[in-house]
């Protein structure tokens, strides 16, 4: 099995359970006492993602499913799915913990500035001529966009709606690397 397809299967339940969560759907305690759904949402989502992107991450470094002469692109599927399962630690940790999230804003800058480099890596390392990898790139894409909406949600600029929404769009981008991208299906 593609590590990639497993990392990209446990990021899409944190887009989603985050992304409902964000737009409203189930926000809010069933009673005076209840659980919080937010502790939900970091356990049934959100650390899902991050194990599986650590998982897919340390497989791609360890397991090498891609062979030996593939390296540059091990690395770079190492470094994003690594990347973003510790951010989604990160995240879990704040929404299990009730903590701060502007620190983890920080971290949301950094990671979308990361995620710039790695843009230009992926057209350096596969080319733009078809259309798979020009795919791959907006959904990577999508990350950079997203990332900047939570730094801006964690500071209060920016009310939870279109960070949802926008949440939403990077999940669909998210089904095309979980199944062409990670070979499933063959890509366009």
């Amino acid at each position: 099995m593609n590590p990639l397809v497993l990392g990209m299967t446990g990021l899409n339940f944190a887009l989603w359970a985050n992304a409902l969560y964000l737009l409203g759907v189930a926000d809010k305690p069933v009673s005076e006492g209840a659980p919080s759904p937010a502790k939900t949402v970091a356990l049934g989502g959100t650390v899902m993602g991050a194990a599986t992107l650590l998982f897919a991450s340390v497989w791609f470094i360890v397991g090498r499913p891609l062979g030996a002469e593939l390296v540059e692109a091990t690395v770079i599927l190492a470094g994003i799915t690594g990347m973003y399962g510790l951010l989604l630690l990160g995240v879990f940790l704040a929404q299990v913990l009730g903590l701060d999230g502007r620190p983890l804003g920080h971290l949301c800058l950094m990671v979308a500035a990361f995620q710039l480099i790695y843009l230009a890596a992926v057209a350096r390392t596969f080319g733009l001529t078809s259309v798979h990898v020009w795919l791959v790139e907006a959904v990577l894409a999508s990350y950079v966009v997203l990332l900047v909406l939570f730094w801006a949600l964690f500071y209060g600029r920016i009310s939870a709606r279109p960070v949802g929404i926008w949440t939403v769009v990077s999940g669909i981008g998210t089904v095309y690397l979980q199944y062409w991208a990670s070979g499933v299906f063959p890509p366009p």
